[in-house]
């Protein structure tokens, strides 16, 4: 199921499925806290959404952290809304790793609800013309079977800062997924 969770959940890059042919250059501090600052829930149901409410943010920095963990937020709300190509623009000019549009948008067909929350993101690290930003999550997924499926890991959002980048390059786009099957809960046994 975890194979082809990888093909209803594009959203997702999963160690366990395919490596992030990126590389590392973030140096970001540890995350030490579980709660979270923001609880985005973004639904994708059979039947498309009517409308998908937006919530402020022009009180917000354009440069901050909370700026790029917001691009969580409008991630979660494309899919939800089943706009699968502005949900693969917010991956920047590439889209998510080893995807086409096409294969992003297919990879939905057996998704019947994604929710997510936030965590505080971590603070803005700098490399090489870039900034970058971690955000933790928790992603909860149910196919169109009914199987229930908890991830929790991280994104890491990127904008560019050289001279010369255009405005698309200077936003904050998503840039990487670390995230994995969170253990099931065993269920309880009854005592007779």
């Amino acid at each position: 199921m975890l194979r082809s969770l990888c093909l209803i959940l594009p959203l997702l890059v999963f160690s366990s499925c395919a490596a992030d042919q990126r590389p590392d250059t973030t140096a970001t501090e540890p995350h030490t806290s579980t709660e979270p600052h923001t609880s985005t829930v973004a639904a994708v149901t059979a039947e498309p959404a009517a409308s998908v409410a937006t919530p402020a943010r022009s009180e917000i920095d354009p440069e901050s952290a909370e700026a790029a963990a917001a691009v969580i937020d409008a991630y979660y709300r494309a899919i939800a809304a089943r706009d699968y190509d502005r949900a693969y623009d917010l991956w920047g000019g590439e889209g998510p790793p080893n995807q086409t549009r096409q294969s992003f948008a297919r990879g939905f067909a057996e998704t019947a609800s994604v929710t997510v929350a936030t965590g505080t993101p971590s603070r803005i690290d700098a490399a090489a013309g870039s900034r970058y930003v971690e955000v933790p999550v928790t992603v909860t997924a149910k196919t169109t079977a009914g199987r229930t499926q908890r991830f929790t890991g991280t994104y890491t959002v990127r904008r560019s800062v050289v001279d010369g980048a255009t405005p698309a390059q200077r936003a904050w786009h998503l840039y990487r997924a670390s995230l994995k099957e969170a253990p099931r809960r065993p269920s309880k046994v009854r005592a007779e």
